[in-house]
């Protein structure tokens, strides 16, 4: 922790849960309110990608709006992005194909994923901004939405 009277306000070395280690090799960047930011409405993770992989295979739904950003991994222009990626939409599943530096806003209680990287030429930044102090998420159990599950609860399951 930082010293002074505003040390408090910075996080350093902000790392964060791996899920899948054996896929996220690298470190992910992360920082959740209620941990780290006393309490505040967000969450933030950011991972690199460097090959293909489909990360979220289940459909879900969050009580809080969400925004996802893909981004070239070159620091000189995030522009520079060469991979794709499949994203769904809503109860019908309508698939999206990303081929370019993209962001997308998933109101609370959209239905969304899976989320598939299907080609990654280069590496790419995915990043999830969650307006929440606690991640989590809803899965179709049966024919209705389970109770939420937060990162914990989802990394026992794994």
């Amino acid at each position: 922790m930082s010293e002074g009277k505003y040390g408090k306000y910075i996080v350093h070395e902000p790392r964060g849960l791996v899920m899948v280690p054996e896929r996220q090799t690298l470190p992910i960047f992360g920082v959740r309110g209620l941990q780290n930011l006393e309490g505040m409405g967000m969450t933030l993770g950011c991972s690199c990608i460097t090959e293909p992989w489909f990360m979220e295979t289940e459909i879900m739904k969050h009580d809080f709006d969400q925004i996802v950003c893909f981004l070239g991994a070159n620091p000189f222009d995030f522009f520079d992005f060469h991979a794709e990626i499949e994203f769904s939409f809503g109860e019908e599943m309508e698939k999206h194909v990303i081929t370019s530096a993209s962001t997308i806003f998933i109101p609370r209680g959209l239905v969304h994923c899976p989320l598939n990287f299907t080609r990654v030429d280069s590496p790419i930044l995915f990043m999830d901004i969650s307006l929440t102090a606690e991640y989590s998420r809803r899965l179709r159990e049966g024919k209705d939405w389970g109770a939420p599950l937060t990162l914990e609860d989802l990394k026992k399951r794994m």
